[in-house]
């Protein structure tokens, strides 16, 4: 790992589901970004000797695939608003909330059904959007 100062990490320990890293007192000690970049000392109130820096597995995979800059995750909560707007109107207007049924096989033909239903009216207002509005009817009265 390299700070925002160009040094790196001169280790890295296992902890939980992750690494902490660390990095040198003396790059720490003459460091200008010193007292932005270190955490404080529960006990003294002065700031900790060395900067440590904890990365979990997950978000190391995020790193390391592009996945966590803030592009990503804009772009992440457009598409995920589009999805959870499709499981409200499951739950609300096709009784998914409850399962009707009992039992995994039951429940799973009556999620496939509800997710068929959803997808085909979905695709029929698709194809008339596409179809452009329908054609006002001329009515002629005879007098």
């Amino acid at each position: 790992m390299i700070c925002p100062q160009a040094k790196r990490s001169v280790g890295k320990v296992r902890v939980d589901q992750g690494d902490l890293y660390y990095f040198s007192m003396r790059d720490c000690q003459n460091c200008p970004r010193r007292d932005q970049c270190l955490t404080r000392g529960e006990r003294e109130g002065k700031a900790m000797p060395r900067r440590r820096v904890y990365l979990s597995d997950v978000r190391k995979r995020q790193v390391l695939s592009g996945q966590a800059g803030r592009a990503w995750r804009k772009e992440q909560l457009r598409v995920r608003g589009r999805i959870e707007a499709k499981f409200d109107e499951q739950m609300n207007h096709h009784e998914l909330r409850r399962a009707r049924y009992w039992g995994l096989a039951k429940v799973t033909v009556q999620v496939l059904l509800n997710a068929i239903t959803v997808n085909l009216k979905r695709a029929a207002k698709l194809r008339q959007q596409a179809a452009g509005p329908p054609a006002l009817a001329t009515v002629i009265t005879s007098a």
